[in-house]
């Protein structure tokens, strides 16, 4: 360690290495940027070597002022981004209204305009492509409350006693307005971008989201004390999906209102999810652990605790000064 600050740390090569012909580079500088729009300045200019925030339209802004040495990688490998409802609040915790919600979002206009097209829409097993062979290919292949269907939203919130008003608004039972808010923090422009296409898109069901963005600190402190309404967040992406769905709907996880979580935020437990994460636990091989994440699941397309927008794009964008390093043309190399 050569330097420590609080935007930046430098690390320089070992001089006591026992194979001093490796060192190919005198250190690393890792600098923190105030968010997605200063470190695609930074990469644009040339800056910085390697980078792996999302920067829109990458062909255009970063790979055209040098095509022979720019290069970018955006694997669906990501962890999930999600759109979480705080569960401990009404009408979160009617599984009706989380799917008829979920129902009234475009997903593909999520991944276009939020992401730049640069990820899928995810489907109801809650697994991103890192997990492909994990998925559930019956669950996958029949999503309901993932797919666009404002029809069937509007006869979902009906049907569940959240009617609309002259005014084309909906109300709650209490007859107070159906409204609330969608957190998310103002430096991550992306998912800036995907909760206002949520918003928007929920007018077409008579529910109004307004999106709040300050910074994160004070958007992941609303999470950890269960305060928020509803807000844009990521997920576990482990080797395997068990931390994701731990984290996700086992009962251990859950913290109360007012307490500190470090995960499940939306607060949401399933003891028949606890029955199954045991049995995965205690599983011999990952055939008999695939075999319960197939249940696990079918139980998450029941219960849709949670919306998966898409994968995020785990990019990786990298410029002249380094050679070798994984690009889209070439997902696998040695660096340097």
């Amino acid at each position: 360690m050569d330097s420590f600050q609080s935007q930046s740390f430098e690390l320089k090569k070992n001089p006591n290495y026992w194979q001093p012909d490796k060192q190919k580079i005198a250190g690393i500088k890792m600098l923190a940027m105030s968010g997605n729009d200063a470190a695609n300045l930074a990469s644009v200019n040339g800056d910085v070597d390697w980078s792996t925030q999302f920067i829109p339209n990458i062909e255009k802004t970063f790979i055209s002022k040098d095509k022979d040495h720019r290069h970018f990688w955006f694997p669906p490998t990501g962890a999930m981004i999600n759109w979480q409802l705080n569960t401990s609040k009404a009408p979160f915790n009617d599984a009706t209204v989380r799917k008829a919600l979920s129902m009234a979002v475009d997903r593909d206009q999520v991944t276009k305009i939020g992401m730049s097209g640069y990820a899928t829409p995810a489907d109801c097993t809650g697994l991103s492509g890192n997990y492909a062979s994990w998925k559930n290919a019956d669950v996958a292949n029949n999503c309901t409350w993932t797919k666009l269907n404002v029809d069937e939203a509007n006869k979902m919130l009906d049907g569940a006693g959240y009617p609309k008003g002259a005014d084309g608004k909906r109300t709650l039972k209490d007859g107070k307005p159906f409204e609330f808010k969608i957190s998310v923090g103002a430096s991550s422009s992306d998912w800036l971008s995907v909760a206002n296409v949520i918003s928007q898109n929920l007018q077409a069901i008579g529910v109004t989201a307004k999106v709040d963005s300050p910074d994160w600190a004070s958007v992941v402190s609303g999470y950890e004390q269960g305060t928020f309404d509803t807000g844009i967040v990521w997920s576990a992406n482990d080797p395997s999906p068990f931390k994701y769905f731990s984290s996700t709907m086992g009962t251990s996880t859950v913290k109360p209102v007012g307490a500190k979580a470090t995960e499940n935020y939306h607060r949401f437990g399933d003891p028949k999810a606890d029955d199954l994460l045991q049995q995965f636990a205690s599983a011999g091989d990952e055939a008999a652990q695939k075999q319960i994440a197939n249940q696990l699941q079918a139980e998450y397309n029941a219960v849709a605790r949670r919306f998966r927008c898409s994968p995020a794009p785990n990019g990786r964008l990298h410029g002249r000064s380094l050679h070798g390093m994984a690009h889209s043309g070439q997902p696998l190399r040695n660096a340097l």
